[in-house]
């Protein structure tokens, strides 16, 4: 019903009002609330558009969670869904983000199995990420960004989105989500005290240098800070990545070792009892378990850039505090905290980016 109604004020009635005037047949009375009915499809139009791309952030999470789940183990990606304790498949309505788990109650609909609730908060949250990232990058014109980007600072989500869609602002904060989910992928392994596979770490850089190769423009800031002259971002551009990584490799094994060591990662047999011999074989040879922030702050300054990594330092030696208090090393893990930091970053940038201070 709601959706036919949708369906009667975007389409059905707009299309009958331009008919009934151009052939000059326009009542008086419907002409006067067009007017209501235009500010009524515009927020149709909004709502819709923000439970796309929170619909579409949540996909992405129910995705991740496959990938968190299954790489560390040495399994594929590929294939449908299954319940973990009696192998069945999911059906269609289930996997839906957010609404499966609440159709089924958190429950296997075979064997009633409790299915974690860690499934339903991490969709709800990379959803909500995911939209505030897109309404600060895209909405408000690039109003989290470094001075020179975000051109535009009111709030235009249509006009930036739908009617006449900013493709560089809307590049950048698809940019940047590429390293947010790969961040967050890696803060859901190391929740359950696995180390975070090369292939993760791997993925998510071919994805960032392919970004920034095919369009340099992506990286917000060049290797000097600045944010405007083009020309030295397409003459540079691999010279901006490699200070990042140089930066972020540097930065982030100083952290581990320093104040940050998340204690012996565990196997998965000590997780979980599902993965056979053969498999264990298999997850020796294909586990990264150098450094928890070896296997992240990279990604950040090949993303963002090397100056992105001192603020990103600060606010993770800021957490210190936090984590001592909490006595929890793994739980919250540097990880996790990376993923917060970098958060911040992205949702404040413009004010803490170095050019705003000198």
């Amino acid at each position: 019903m709601l959706a036919l109604l949708v369906f009667l004020l975007l389409f059905v009635l707009p299309a009958l009002s331009n008919t009934l005037l151009e052939a000059g047949y326009m009542p008086s009375w419907l002409l006067n609330a067009m007017g209501s009915f235009t500010a009524v499809q515009t927020w149709i139009m909004r709502a819709f558009v923000v439970g796309w791309i929170f619909f579409f952030g949540s996909c992405f999470a129910s995705f991740l969670n496959v990938v968190a789940w299954r790489v560390p183990r040495g399994r594929g990606i590929n294939g449908s869904s299954h319940c973990p304790h009696c192998d069945v498949q999911l059906s269609m309505k289930d996997n839906i983000p957010v609404l499966g788990w609440l159709r089924t109650r958190g429950r296997c609909r075979t064997c009633k199995t409790p299915i974690t609730v860690r499934y339903l908060i991490v969709e709800v949250a990379l959803g909500l990420v995911t939209l505030g990232l897109v309404a600060l990058g895209v909405f408000w014109g690039g109003i989290n960004l470094p001075a020179g980007i975000g051109h535009d600072v009111r709030f235009a989500m249509l006009e930036n989105l739908v009617v006449h869609p900013d493709y560089s602002l809307i590049g950048i904060t698809g940019f940047h989500l590429i390293l947010v989910f790969g961040l967050f992928t890696a803060s859901v392994v190391r929740s359950e005290r696995l180390a975070v596979p090369v292939s993760i770490v791997a993925v998510v850089g071919m994805f960032g240098v392919c970004f920034s190769a095919a369009w340099p423009r992506s990286l917000a800031v060049d290797y000097l800070g600045g944010t405007v002259e083009l020309m030295r971002f397409t003459q540079n551009w691999w010279l901006t990545l490699g200070l990042g990584i140089l930066a972020g490799s540097i930065a982030g094994f100083a952290l581990d070792r320093v104040a940050w060591f998340n204690g012996p990662y565990l196997s998965v047999d000590t997780v979980d009892n599902l993965v056979d011999k053969k498999g264990q074989e298999s997850l020796k040879r294909g586990v990264w378990s150098i450094s928890d922030g070896v296997a992240s702050l990279p990604l950040v300054g090949l993303f963002l850039g090397w100056q992105a990594i001192v603020s990103v330092t600060v606010l993770l030696v800021l957490m210190l505090p936090f984590r001592m208090l909490v006595g929890c090393r793994v739980c919250v893990s540097l990880q996790a905290q990376v993923f917060i930091a970098t958060l911040i970053q992205l949702s404040c940038w413009r004010f803490l980016s170095w050019a705003e201070w000198l």
